[in-house]
């Protein structure tokens, strides 16, 4: 009898376990890590999940307690059920998550931001960055002097590696590598490289090639370009945010690290359609001339890169647009955001058009760029670009008088079809 009870205890205890695993995965899957609201107006949500919330703070409330008095240690939300929140005042806070109200799973974060108004923009922008160090791509071999080949840098140095320092002095383009090395001849160079997060100090001796110069053995990169879309401006800050992804590199796939960056004007020259298996993309020009820098790029990351407004031609659209007060839509968060019909905003021709798309799926979890499903459906859009194409990352998605998002993927078996980041991803990134 005692050893059928301690397996009964050991099979409930598995449950337990298995029920609390699959609990958590629930919550990745319907649950953001962060639930946001904006100060003086109320957030409602529906997650049906077998859970219970507890607040931690009485700044935050649910108005289901019909007493925004009530002391937050005695309010409990049952998530399976829809429920409202609100708070009045801007903050952090976080809330404890336990299943079935029994057993503790953790804590979610609440953010309360202040009520804020953007420019949604849809206007392409030439992108220039420059790496923070010098972006080590890879390594090769290469034909010795004396014959035979050689590859110093193997195994030393990896792809991905930025190197900071050659011999002790800081090295800002691939210039001043260069010419480190020709210093030292065949006498081995300290080499300060970043990986990831540490930095550190390796040894590599160069070796003189055929050609007489000498050599380390590694390809580098000091800076990148491109077309993006610019998603937003700040009409009080200035602050923009464009893309609603990264910038990564080409060759090893990774997010450039970036010491400084300058938003341009950029030109759409033309369009190449979208098709099954093959990407459109919109193929501009940047105009790199210093009386047409619009800005900084102070950040890039994975939900966008963001920086500063600078100087608008007194022609800018983005001027006028500013001056007017059109085009300026209240933040839409994710709760807010429903599956049917939104725009996008685009330009391509010289001037940005509105855009019918239809929202198809909202992942309330998502904890990426791709929290909305969307698809095109403007017959015009259609006709010019096949649907999305490359180059149209960052292009607002508004809807119900709100910018809610912007574009970001396109699927590349459906060019009609792709995702959306939620626009509160962007601001939290954008500080």
């Amino acid at each position: 009898m005692r050893k059928y009870r301690l397996f009964l205890w050991f099979l409930l205890c598995v449950d337990m376990g298995l029920i609390a695993f699959f609990g958590l995965r629930e919550i990745r899957d319907k649950m953001p890590e962060k639930l946001w609201l904006i100060a003086g107006e109320s957030g409602e949500y529906d997650f049906s999940l077998p859970f219970v919330m507890q607040l931690e703070s009485d700044d935050v409330y649910a108005l289901a307690s019909q007493d925004p008095a009530t002391p937050a240690d005695e309010i409990s939300i049952d998530l399976q059920d829809p429920f409202t929140l609100a708070s009045e005042t801007v903050g952090e806070y976080k809330a404890k998550l336990s299943l079935f109200g029994l057993i503790p799973v953790g804590t979610v974060e609440i953010g309360v931001m202040e009520p804020k108004t953007l420019l949604a923009c849809g206007t392409p922008m030439g992108i220039y960055l420059h790496t923070d160090g010098v972006l080590v791509l890879g390594c090769g071999s290469f034909s010795l002097f004396e014959g035979g080949t050689a590859c110093p840098a193997e195994n030393i140095l990896r792809t991905g590696d930025y190197i900071t320092r050659v011999d002790g002095k800081e090295v800002y383009e691939k210039e001043d590598i260069v010419e480190a090395v020709q210093r030292a001849g065949e006498r081995p160079v300290s080499v300060t490289i970043r990986r990831k997060t540490s930095s550190t100090v390796v040894s590599v001796t160069p070796r003189k090639s055929a050609d007489g110069t000498y050599l380390l053995g590694v390809w580098i990169r000091d800076d990148t370009a491109g077309i993006g879309t610019m998603t937003y401006v700040d009409p009080v800050t200035m602050e923009y945010g464009a893309l609603g992804h990264g910038i990564t590199d080409g060759d090893t796939g990774k997010l450039f690290s970036i010491s400084e960056g300058t938003a341009y004007p950029a030109e759409i020259l033309s369009i190449i359609k979208g098709k099954t298996g093959e990407p459109g993309e919109l193929v501009g020009m940047l105009q790199r001339e210093e009386s047409n820098v619009l800005g900084t790029i102070q950040n890039n990351t994975s939900f966008g890169i963001f920086g500063q407004i600078e100087s608008l031609s007194d022609s800018s659209d983005i001027k006028k647009l500013l001056e007017s007060g059109e085009r300026c839509y209240p933040i839409g968060l994710r709760q807010e955001v429903t599956t049917g019909e939104a725009t996008i905003l685009c330009g391509f021709e010289g001037e940005v058009c509105e855009y019918k798309i239809r929202i198809e799926k909202v992942k309330l979890g998502s904890k990426d760029n791709k929290g909305i499903s969307i698809r095109v459906t403007d017959p015009r859009l259609l006709e010019k670009t096949g649907g999305i194409v490359q180059g149209m990352s960052g292009s607002p998605i508004i809807q119900n008088g709100k910018i809610v998002g912007a574009v970001t993927h396109v699927l590349v078996n459906d060019p009609t079809r792709g995702y959306g980041i939620f626009i509160e991803n962007m601001l939290g990134a954008a500080k």
